[in-house]
Parts: structure tokens; C-alpha cells; sequence
């Protein structure tokens, strides 16, 4: 990351990112590739006795600055182009990197990219921002009822956490696994959870609208089912 020429505002940010990016870098893709074995990487590093301790997808991951000011972010193999417009003006968002980071460990090729991108989100916020369900919700666009997980990368990633908290412990780690391996189905919604996707996302849309209703409205909408009213506010 060469910020020699940058500005204050992204030279301090390149101070702040560097440190996190290496030690998340470490964290992120222990958790991802650890218990991995059999797939192709660049680079294995083996221990005295010949065990693999750490995997390395690329030998190095570059930054780099541009002025597309249309594009916050975007990767490519193992380089992450950040807008330097956006740095200027938002110097402590060092969350975007370790979406990217994500994306880079994952496979900037890997396709669904619905769930490339949710499991990067997922890192990103509720990981590395140690945001919850609530905020992903408030803060995503879960409004969408068909195939609403295609619209947005929060909306993606609130769902597999819904999933995962709710139906499939267990659920993002196997799913990254199976993007990894390069032989993801949508089967494999159904085989963890027993509902398809699209059963599992009906029912996460009503979840996530009625997080966003008060509680008033969420029991006015009860009783008015039942044909009953309550009470004015």
C-alpha cells in the first residue's frame, strides 16, 4: 500500500487499514481455509514436521487508489482499488477493506455473486463492525419479497445470518466451503435447513419486516388477522 503522495486524511487512513487489514488478513482466512486441505493455493507453508499451519491464497494482496468516484470499492485477483474521494471524506471507514479482503480470500470470480458477497458483508458487519441482526436489518434492503437476497449484499448477508442463527448452525461456514470447492448448489439450502431458498427467504422477508415494525403495529397486525382491534395509542 504505497501512500507516500496521499493526502493526510488517506495516509492516516493507510496507517489505521495496514495494521487491521494484517492481523484481520490472518484471522479471516484462518477461519475460512484452516481445516481446508486439497485445494488449490499459491503458496503452503509447511511446519518442521511437514504440516501444513498456513495457507496463503495469495503471496501478496495490493491496495490501490483511484479516482473513480462511481465505485467505492471493487477487487480483482488479489488487488482492492479504493476510491481516494471516498477516503478523503470518510477516513474512518476501514470496514470496506475486509469486505474485499473477503472477496479476494473467496475468489473475486466465484460465482453466485449474491453469496460471494453476503459472506463478505457478513465479515464486514456483523464480524469486523460487531453489528447485529437489528441493524443489518434497518440497515438493508429486506423489503424486496421476491428473490430479495439478489438486490442487496446486506440483504444477502442478514439472510444467511438469519439462517444460520435461526434454522442451520453451522449454515455460512458450510456454504463458504462449498464456494470454495467451486460446487455450490442452490441444493444446499434445502439439504441444511430442510426448506428451499426460496421457502427460507419468505419467510426471513416476514422475520425481517416485523424487526422493523413497533410492537404496537406488530400486535395490531396480529389482532386485526384475528378480526379483533386494541386500543389507540
Amino acid at each position: 500500500m504505497n501512500y507516500e503522495n496521499e493526502s493526510y486524511a488517506t495516509k492516516k487512513w493507510c496507517l489505521t487499514t495496514t495494521k487491521m487489514f494484517e492481523s484481520w488478513y490472518q484471522k479471516s482466512f484462518n477461519t475460512i481455509w484452516l481445516d481446508k486441505k486439497g485445494y488449490k493455493i499459491s503458496e503452503v507453508e509447511m511446519d518442521t514436521e511437514g504440516n501444513i499451519f498456513r495457507l496463503i491464497p495469495f503471496k501478496e494482496i495490493h491496495v490501490v487508489f483511484n479516482d473513480h468516484d462511481s465505485c467505492i470499492t471493487s477487487a480483482d485477483e488479489n488487488t482492492i482499488f479504493v476510491s481516494r474521494e471516498w477516503i478523503s471524506k470518510n477516513p474512518d471507514d476501514t470496514g470496506l477493506v475486509i469486505f474485499e479482503l473477503i472477496r479476494v480470500i473467496i475468489g473475486t470470480k466465484s460465482s453466485p455473486t449474491w453469496i460471494a458477497n453476503g459472506i463478505a458483508d457478513y465479515y464486514r458487519w456483523i464480524l469486523y463492525e460487531n453489528k447485529n441482526i437489528g441493524w443489518l436489518i434497518e440497515n438493508s434492503k429486506t423489503d424486496v419479497f421476491e428473490k430479495g437476497y439478489l438486490v442487496d449484499s446486506r440483504a444477502s448477508a442478514v439472510f444467511i445470518l438469519w439462517i444460520e442463527l435461526y434454522k442451520s448452525n453451522g449454515f455460512i461456514k458450510s456454504l463458504t466451503r462449498s464456494m470454495l470447492d467451486k460446487d455450490y448448489s442452490e441444493l444446499i439450502f434445502e439439504k441444511l435447513t430442510g426448506q428451499n431458498l426460496e421457502s427460507l427467504w419468505s419467510e426471513f422477508y416476514l422475520y425481517a419486516y416485523y424487526r422493523k415494525q413497533s410492537w404496537y403495529d406488530y400486535i395490531a397486525e396480529l389482532l386485526s388477522a384475528m378480526h379483533l382491534t386494541c386500543g389507540s395509542r
